[in-house]
């Protein structure tokens, strides 16, 4: 009965270990993993470097907006100063003479009780 029993146990272990992954299948799932992970890290890589990318886009549009506000302002400022140069050659300010009012030949005589205060 021992060898029955001791029999039956074996095969009972064998059956076991029979049940469980191969080698092979065990190393396709260790590469399989590997594999995951690579992508996963290759993925994550790649978009730190579009995000880099898209900031210095970014930066560079905002240089550049900067750059064509102030060249505007320039041009803007340049185009006001020609254009009040021009009007002072154009209209030359001639200073403006008061004229006197004319005195009647003979003085005016003051009446008694007129005059000051």
């Amino acid at each position: 009965m021992k060898k029955v029993t001791l029999t039956l146990l074996s095969a009972a272990m064998f059956s076991l270990v029979a049940c469980g992954p191969s080698a092979d299948e065990k190393a396709a799932q260790a590469k399989h993993e590997a594999d995951s992970i690579a992508a996963i890290e290759s993925a994550r890589i790649q978009d730190s470097i579009a995000t880099a990318q898209k900031a210095t886009e970014d930066s560079l549009a905002a240089v550049a907006a900067a750059a064509q506000a102030t060249a505007d302002s320039i041009a803007t400022a340049d185009s006001l100063a020609a254009a009040a140069k021009a009007a002072v050659k154009k209209a030359p300010v001639k200073p403006k003479v008061k004229e006197m009012p004319k005195q009647d030949a003979a003085p005016k005589v003051a009446k008694p009780g007129q005059g000051r205060g």
